[in-house]
């Protein structure tokens, strides 16, 4: 399983997705009751009113021989403490987690007010593969 598929699987679970807002969206037919959990470094138009959402990005790859990437995880609030449970869901979910050849090491970064009423709480994930775990 890529690093990739394993962060997203790593994310959708219960104490995070608990956090975050829903939306229905019809899947093979059926219509199902999803977070707002997007894998974008942007947050489509459609969404920016929305609150209590994470969207992660891929930042950088394998450094200095060693084999990890980098993902960056926005935790988006109306207010800071919202964003900051959000972000420490997140990190409960990840931290020193080994998952399908995978381990996750994870940091809370300062939050930041980008608008009135919306707050992002950054978290870098790193995830390593392969015999570096």
């Amino acid at each position: 399983m890529s690093a990739k598929t394993t962060l997203a699987s790593a994310l959708n679970v219960k104490p995070v997705t608990n956090l975050l807002e829903k939306e229905y969206r019809i899947v093979d037919g059926k219509r199902t009751l999803y977070p707002l959990l997007f894998e974008t470094q942007q947050i489509d138009p459609a969404y920016e009113s929305k609150s209590d959402m994470i969207n992660y990005y891929y930042v950088s790859g394998d450094a200095s021989g060693a084999t990890f990437v980098v993902y960056s995880l926005q935790c988006r609030a109306n207010d800071e403490s919202k964003s900051m449970r959000i972000a420490q869901s997140v990190k409960t979910a990840l931290n020193r987690v080994f998952s399908d050849g995978v381990y996750f090491r994870t940091e809370i970064l300062q939050s930041i007010p980008e608008a009135q009423n919306a707050w992002n709480t950054p978290v870098e994930v790193k995830l390593f593969s392969g015999e570096h775990v």
